[in-house]
């Protein structure tokens, strides 16, 4: 029975050493998430898709008021058959909840003079 109460303490121990907890900051910087396109950019206006890719996002991000006075600067990477978002600097959770905000949205797809243009480009947040 010692042996059993000892096993118990000792995971409860190291899983709390470990940082199962939800309110741990991870210790690693963002990663990078996959756009989804949607409807056909038709414009040519560059800072209207930039309002139109920032509406997106933004609408897919959750308890705005949590991310108050931080910044994100995400990269935008778009190849002519897919498109990337990556960390690039800022506050690590709000990059992580802006970069699952990307997951859950379709980004209005571009023609390819306005993709040229936001091939590789950042996408900076301050909210």
């Amino acid at each position: 029975m010692k042996k059993i109460i000892m096993m118990i303490v000792a995971g409860a121990i190291t899983l709390n050493m470990t940082g199962c907890s939800q309110n741990s900051a991870p210790d690693s910087p963002p990663g990078q998430a996959t756009i989804h396109f949607g409807e056909k950019y038709d414009g040519n206006s560059i800072l209207e898709y930039a309002s139109q890719l920032r509406s997106a996002i933004e609408s897919h991000l959750y308890n705005h008021e949590r991310w108050r006075g931080k910044r994100c600067t995400l990269r935008l990477d778009m190849d002519m058959d897919l498109g990337i978002v990556a960390y690039e600097q800022g506050d690590w959770e709000l990059c992580r909840a802006m970069l699952k905000a990307v997951e859950r949205t379709s980004l209005p797809e571009p023609g390819e003079e306005i993709r040229g243009v936001f091939r590789r480009s950042p996408l900076e947040f301050a909210l």
